[in-house]
């Protein structure tokens, strides 16, 4: 069994976050040199939201970078995105 942890960082955010938050996390099982392919799909409310101090969901427009293990992408959350949410 093979853990596969996703982290994201929020490089912009209004209040200081975690330098990482664990977004995700599955187990999937490999056999000795085999390889697979997973994904996760961002759903911004759930994993780019975060309570402030009244306990109101924020979601903010801003930079954010996703690891998975020594792998890392960043993407940005535009205020269109965040509008629509």
């Amino acid at each position: 069994m093979e853990s596969v942890l996703w982290f994201i960082t929020d490089q912009e955010g209004t209040i200081t976050r975690p330098v990482e938050e664990l977004a995700h996390f599955e187990k999937i099982a490999l056999e000795p040199g085999e390889s697979a392919t997973v994904e996760f799909k961002i759903l911004p409310l759930k994993h780019l939201s975060y309570p402030d101090r009244n306990g109101n969901v924020i979601l903010e427009a801003g930079k954010f970078t996703l690891k998975v293990g020594q792998l890392r992408r960043e993407f940005e959350l535009t205020e269109d995105e965040e509008d629509s949410r």
